[in-house]
């Protein structure tokens, strides 16, 4: 976060591209079926092994919960109504592999509940950029939720153990639904790393949510997890890196900085407050 140094030149390596890649929406009748195909669809050694067709290595697994899934349906009017929860998957696979492939995921989508009828598998270029865009969509469309209500949202980065994915995933959905505010869940499950987007109606809900930010943080690091998988901590998230580490593990941070950058004139008040550097 630019704390410690400035980067003045960058060597990079590059990977082959990707022969062809096949994508997946599966919509789930329950959260509990959703999180099931996650735990199994993350077991890499399913089926032949590396190379071989049919080989289950998805390259990326994404989440929706049911809220999600409510206001995609304003632009995306084809997702089944009976979903209470998504999961997108992406991968890389050859033209030739591909039918095989799909039969091992289709087998572990019925096995954990789910319906080949409620399944969108995108094998052309066309398709693949279909299912693509309904990801892009979502953020677009929380962002014109809350133009047209004039509130921010409250967003989350936390991420925890897959171990501890259902506790956490269990006190979201209790903590916010006892609250009565406007959220949804979406986001990396494949790491364990959900964004929660909180999206307030009123200023009593915006103060709310900001209360309820904490909680979610404090619950999360009980269970072993971090406050900021993928965002960084910044200029806004001090307090919560604090609940993370502790006062003595920020000013010794502060102090390593220093002997970086004695003046410190890099990014003076990232990740923990300026006054520790005084």
């Amino acid at each position: 976060e630019g704390t410690l140094g400035a980067i003045t030149k960058i060597w990079l390596r590059l990977l082959p591209k990707l022969a062809d890649i096949l994508s997946c929406y599966v919509f789930f009748g329950s959260l509990d079926q959703a999180l099931d195909f996650v735990k199994k669809a993350r077991q890499e050694n399913r089926g032949p092994g590396p190379g071989q067709q049919g080989h289950l290595m998805p390259i990326s697994i994404e989440f929706y919960d049911k809220n999600a899934l409510d206001l995609l349906r304003y632009k995306h009017t084809d997702i089944p109504v009976s979903a209470q929860a998504a999961v997108y998957f992406e991968q890389d696979t050859d033209l030739q592999g591909s039918s095989a492939i799909i039969d091992a995921w289709a087998g572990l989508i019925t096995e954990s509940g789910g319906s080949l009828e409620h399944t969108w598998f995108g094998e052309s270029r066309a398709e693949q950029e279909r299912l693509r865009q309904i990801r892009h969509d979502l953020p677009d469309m929380v962002n014109e939720f809350l133009k047209k209500r004039g509130f921010p949202k409250v967003g989350t980065d936390i991420a925890v153990a897959h171990e501890n994915l259902d506790a956490m995933m269990d006190f979201y959905n209790k903590t916010l639904g006892n609250a009565g505010l406007h959220y949804i869940i979406f986001g990396h499950i494949g790491d364990s790393h959900l964004h929660v987007n909180i999206l307030p109606e009123s200023g009593q809900d915006l103060d709310m949510a900001k209360e309820l930010y904490e909680v979610l943080v404090t619950k999360a690091i009980s269970l072993g997890g971090t406050v900021s998988a993928e965002h960084g901590i910044g200029k806004i998230k001090h307090a919560y890196l604090k609940i993370m580490y502790g006062p003595k593990a920020l000013q010794e941070m502060a102090d390593f900085k220093r002997a970086f950058d004695p003046a410190c004139i890099l990014c003076p008040d990232n990740i923990f407050p300026k006054e520790l550097l005084v």
